[in-house]
């Protein structure tokens, strides 16, 4: 029994040597294995393409030992509970060593396996376990998928305060800058007499007195925050302010316009009917502006402008009009303003309203010999006759199939060249041009009707040779 006894206890104690030598062994390992060398600097983390994470950055030392760390970097997410990797093995995505430090994975927004809130690391493996070798880095641009989009309003105080309803309070209140306070009322409070308020068959009594005073400091308070509206919007350059419908300005509106200089003015026309005569009118007046020689007459409500060389005639042919019944616009200088895409409108410089300059004779004041209705203030200008010298040489235009075009200001206008020789009536000429030009922006256009019949003239004689052959 002894030696077994002793056998016994040779084996115990032999297993217990060994076991020591083990984690001996195992302790020596892990003290002898090196720490990772490497660092993953993640740079960015956005969500790209609407429903990605995308993590981008840049490798900083040496790759770690072989021998301890495999080959690979892994991207973990890390939920905001969560401060290491200690027993965890689910990474989210894995690269090679020397590969470039890029990934991206799925967003799953809205899903139980929201990223947009998580942060990311890189880590190691050393067989046993992964070792965080990188910043910890979240979404940046959050913003991207947001429901709403609105920007964040600006604090428009330096802070908010609840106040009591007492004159001392609300002047520090108003010291201090503050736009924003809170108003208790109890209901108690404002229980009692004075006002009788009658609802769905119950008469219920108010504090005349309480209600006096609440209303006077929310009166105070909007007259404030009013005052501020107003000083800001009055202190932009603004040429003034018009009220339409007789609309009087409140008496602190008129304060701070005539501190800030800002004129005020009413009419009686409709808010929509006055704005759209207001664009009508610096349409005209801030309109690009240049200014030609020639004629402007209102020929049976076209507007002929008349062109030419100096002296060649413009201002008798526009006195023959004048004396046909027609309306001067201006002579000599005409000043034309695109109001539109297609519109030119010509007026007189104050200067020479209403005369014509006559050679010979001087100056007429046309106004003044042929009455009111013999002018007009502006005109549209609808064609261009340009006078020129006859030139036995040159083809001139005999049917007018084709219109010829000038331009002003970058608009078209219809043009005829009509050359002058002794024995030409160029008023009855300039009326037959107005009249003609007014019947074609109607539909009709006798050149082309006459090319229409000689075509037709002849289909029929072609069709009456086949007829015979």
């Amino acid at each position: 029994m002894a030696a077994v006894f002793a056998g016994a206890g040779s084996v115990t104690a032999m297993a217990e040597t060994a076991d020591a030598a083990t984690v001996e062994i195992q302790a020596e390992s892990q003290a002898a294995k090196p720490a990772p060398t490497e660092f993953a600097h993640i740079t960015s983390c956005e969500v790209t393409g609407g429903n990605q994470v995308s993590l981008k950055g840049q490798m900083e030392g040496s790759w770690s030992d072989p021998a301890y760390y495999d080959n690979y970097l892994y991207l973990f997410e890390m939920k905001p509970y969560q401060r290491d990797l200690k027993g965890r093995t689910d990474y989210a995505a894995w690269i090679t060593k020397g590969d470039e430090l890029s990934f991206q994975l799925p967003l799953n927004h809205g899903t139980q396996e929201d990223r947009l809130y998580s942060s990311f690391v890189v880590a190691v493996y050393d067989g046993s376990e992964y070792t965080i070798v990188s910043n910890e880095a979240y979404v940046a641009n959050p913003e991207s998928v947001a429901k709403y989009t609105d920007p964040y309003k600006t604090a428009q105080t330096k802070k908010g305060l609840l106040i009591q309803t007492t004159p001392a309070m609300l002047s520090d209140a108003f010291s201090l800058g503050v736009n924003h306070v809170i108003v208790n009322i109890p209901f108690n409070h404002i229980l009692g007499s004075g006002i009788d308020y009658e609802y769905d068959g119950k008469t219920y009594h108010f504090n005349k007195d309480v209600l006096a005073v609440y209303d006077d400091t929310i009166k105070r308070m909007s007259e404030k925050e009013e005052k501020e509206m107003l000083e800001k919007l009055l202190d932009y350059p603004i040429p003034g302010i018009i009220f339409c419908r007789e609309l009087h300005p409140d008496e602190l509106f008129r304060q701070i316009a005539i501190e800030k200089g800002v004129p005020l003015l009413m009419t009686k026309r409709a808010t929509s009917s006055f704005t759209a005569e207001l664009i009508r009118w610096l349409n005209v007046k801030l309109a690009p502006c240049i200014s030609v020689h020639g004629v402007l007459v209102d020929v049976y409500g076209e507007g002929v402008l008349i062109t030419g060389e100096s002296g060649i005639g413009k201002s008798e042919a526009a006195l023959e009009l004048i004396k046909r019944g027609h309306r001067l616009v201006t002579d000599d200088v005409v000043e034309i303003r695109k109001v539109s895409e297609e519109t030119l409108v010509g007026t007189a410089p104050d200067i020479t309203k209403h005369f014509i300059e006559l050679r010979g004779i001087g100056i007429v004041d046309v106004k003044a010999l042929f009455g009111a209705s013999s002018v007009r203030e502006t005109q549209n200008i609808d064609l261009v006759i340009r006078l020129e010298e006859w030139d036995k040489d040159r083809e001139y235009d005999r049917l007018g199939l084709e219109e010829e075009y000038t331009e002003y200001l970058g608009n078209k206008v219809v043009c005829h060249n009509i050359p002058i020789r002794p024995g030409r009536n160029l008023a009855i000429i300039c009326e037959a041009a107005a009249v003609n030009h007014r019947q074609k922006k109607m539909g009709y256009n006798a050149a082309q009707e006459l090319y229409t019949r000689v075509q037709n003239s002849l289909a029929r004689k072609r069709n009456e040779d086949e007829d015979e052959d």
